[in-house]
């Protein structure tokens, strides 16, 4: 047995009572520090390794929180497009029944136009859909991106590409957008005159002319069916002017084909350095100036009716009304050549341009056209597996001087009757326009046409006596007796009046303007002076475009110009009228200026339902939108029904993550309770006992009391 010393300096039973309570309040402020914070572990040191653990469960419950509000997102996105597409399924369900109605023949003209305007308004509001439907502003149904990402895991794989649409009316392949606002197609330039035959090219299923066109077999000087915009019988100049003659006879039969057509001409810089130089354009020589501006200011003032200025990009252009522009030399990047003009086509309900051959499916078996006949002309092949067609928006603008002749063109699948076959260019952009007219009712379209030129007058290089039998049109002028600009403009009008509509009149720099308001060619002829003392007419310009109107002793001929325009706005279609596979004729549509080359326009919103045949072919593209939207509304719900499993899925996850992470980290209050009740006597007794072993040493002083 271990004998105890009795001491003052060293308490032992105190010392064993302080360590046993300190322990004691150590366990009884854990326990009361779990049951205050529910939690088992409060610090990395109450469980290291179950603190890491639980950190990563954390990070991994919470990431699962938000894949689910992603998936839920997500749904939401795809209930928002999928119910945008009901609305559009049942917009196309209603025009189908507008087509369906428009397919009886019964229906008059107004009837057509009120049910054209629904169309219109149906297709403008499934465009306005497609812009519009946008779930937290990212666009859903405009093409302006493929897809989205949802981010419905916790990993950086667990994503779903969720597919977006397009659902505007060029998509769905029953119009086009942004049609209504600008509705126009600028074709390629316009560099040659041919024969166009009527049967032999469709526009938008019509007869592209009401006639045929043929430059040479049909002079009509001063007439009002001439071609706008250019001179009757300019032989040998037949390219200035192609693209106002062709306009105008595309509009001839504007009535079926629903296009109408018009004229102009571009040219722009491809460098904007400016090099101060002599600069030729049209036979007109432009001396250098210090600056561009100066320059600028010097073409608009010298070379008559071609414009210079400076376009939105910063480059200096060069327009006029449809007729050539021509450089003799390099320029700033333009090459030395001659530019023929454009041709703007109108489709005028909205629809689609479509060219095609006439024997094409269409009955038309005697047409000789081709694709290659589509191409000459200028309209090239833009739609794959669809050959011999080209489509285009609701305007276009033709070089009159290109259409010479042609061996079939259609205007919204009507045919264009062919002109005459000549071997001299004297068809009038006035004849030209009103082939096309002629045909306005068939396919929608018409064509208008204006002529206007400048004269330089030799009024001091000759003696005015000599000038006695100077001809306009054929109609004979005596300015034999006149000394100034205003005594030829007095005698031409008053010869002119009640023969033909061409007015004379004085320009601001001093020179004669013959204007035909219908397009009529304009021939002038001074070959009566045999002196040798100089000619009347030294030179000639084209008021709309400022091209170069070729006078030659005295003599010249000015073709006009055309518009195309589609009368309720829809997209023009022009074709060939043969049968892609037949190579019998050499005819193209580049020949009469049509091309997709140049995309400066839009095609038409809506689909047109101007004719019967028109109606009814519309309905298998109404279909195929039907069937677009049914398949685009299938993918939405494809996704959401995804969706709502993955949420299925994410939620058992994140429960049962969560419990797991419950069970390392939160406290047991069954537990911590009973601990915390142990420490709570376990101290009380400590204490105690501290208190005890401190008053047992006072014993000990009752010794040194003996």
């Amino acid at each position: 047995m271990e004998n105890t010393m009795s001491s003052i300096n060293t308490n032992l039973s105190a010392l064993t009572a302080q360590n046993n309570l300190r322990e004691q309040t150590k366990e009884m402020d854990q326990a009361m520090g779990r049951l205050a914070s529910g939690l088992r572990i409060n610090s990395a040191a109450d469980d290291a390794a179950g603190s890491a653990i639980a950190s990563k469960m954390e990070a991994q419950v919470r990431s699962l929180g938000v894949a689910i509000r992603n998936a839920n997102d997500a749904i939401s996105l795809t209930q928002t497009a999928e119910g945008a597409l009901n609305e559009v399924e049942n917009i196309i369900q209603r025009m189908r029944e507008l087509s369906v109605q428009a397919g009886n023949s019964t229906l008059n003209q107004s009837d057509r136009d009120q049910i054209q305007l629904e169309m219109n308004q149906l297709a403008s509001e499934i465009d306005a859909i497609s812009k519009k439907t946008h779930f937290n502003n990212v666009k859903l149904l405009n093409g302006s991106r493929d897809d989205v990402t949802m981010q419905i895991g916790t990993s950086a794989t667990d994503t779903l590409d969720i597919k977006l649409e397009n659902t505007s009316v060029s998509a769905l392949g029953i119009g086009s957008s942004d049609a209504v606002a600008t509705g126009t197609f600028i074709t390629d330039r316009v560099i040659t005159l041919v024969d166009v035959t009527k049967t032999d090219v469709k526009l938008n299923g019509e007869d592209i002319f009401a006639t045929n066109m043929d430059v040479s077999a049909t002079p009509v000087r001063g007439a009002d069916d001439d071609v706008q915009g250019a001179p009757d019988g300019a032989a040998g100049n037949a390219g200035q002017f192609g693209a106002i003659a062709l306009a105008t006879k595309i509009n001839t039969n504007t009535g079926k084909h629903g296009v109408t057509a018009e004229a102009f001409n571009v040219v722009t810089a491809t460098s904007n350095i400016y090099t101060a130089e002599d600069v030729t354009i049209n036979n007109v020589t432009v001396q250098s100036r210090a600056t561009i501006d100066e320059f600028i200011a010097a073409v608009n003032a010298e070379v008559h009716e071609v414009q210079a200025s400076i376009n939105s990009d910063g480059f200096l252009q060069f327009t006029n009304n449809g007729a050539t522009i021509g450089f003799d030399a390099e320029f700033m990047g333009i090459t030395a050549d001659e530019y023929g003009g454009f041709v703007k086509m109108t489709s005028e309900d909205g629809s689609l341009i479509e060219i095609e051959a006439g024997s094409k499916n269409n009955g038309y078996t005697a047409a000789t056209g081709n694709l290659a006949d589509l191409l000459e002309y200028g309209m090239v092949e833009v739609k794959a597996g669809e050959n011999g067609q080209v489509v285009y928006g609701g305007n276009a603008i033709v070089d009159g001087t290109v259409l010479q002749a042609s061996d079939g063109l259609k205007i919204n699948d009507v045919l264009i009757e062919k002109l005459a076959t000549q071997t001299t260019d004297n068809v009038s952009a006035a004849d030209k326009a009103n082939a096309i007219n002629a045909k306005s009712a068939l396919t929608n379209v018409t064509a208008s046409g204006h002529n206007s030129i400048d004269i330089v007058l030799g009024l001091g290089a000759a003696t005015m006596s000599e000038h006695a039998n100077a001809a306009i049109n054929g109609i004979t002028c005596d300015f034999s007796s006149d000394t100034s600009v205003k005594n030829v403009v007095d005698e031409i009008n008053a010869k002119m009046a009640g023969k033909n509509d061409i007015v004379a009149s004085t320009t601001i720099e001093g020179n004669l303007r013959l204007e035909s308001a219908s397009g009529s060619t304009i021939v002038i002829d001074d070959t009566s002076d045999t002196s040798g003392q100089g000619v009347l007419f030294a030179s000639a310009t084209y008021t709309r475009d400022g091209s170069t109107v070729t006078v030659t002793n005295g003599a010249a001929t000015a073709r006009g110009f055309i518009d195309l325009t589609s009368l309720d706005g829809s997209a023009i279609k022009i074709e060939d009228g043969q049968e892609p596979t037949d190579a019998t004729s050499n005819v193209g549509t580049d020949r009469i200026g049509f091309s997709s080359t140049n995309e400066e326009g839009n095609e038409s919103t809506g689909v047109s339902v101007a004719t019967v045949q028109n109606a009814t072919s519309s309905l298998a593209s109404i279909d195929a939108a039907l069937d677009q939207v049914a398949k685009f509304r299938a993918s939405f719900g494809a996704y959401e029904n995804r969706l709502d499993a993955t949420i299925n899925n994410l939620t058992t996850l994140q429960v049962n993550t969560d419990a797991a992470r419950s069970r390392i980290e939160d406290a047991d209050f069954a537990a911590e309770t009973s601990n915390l009740t142990k420490s709570q006597i376990l101290s009380q007794a400590a204490t105690s006992m501290l208190a005890q072993a401190n008053a047992s040493k006072q014993n000990l002083l009752a010794l040194l009391q003996g």
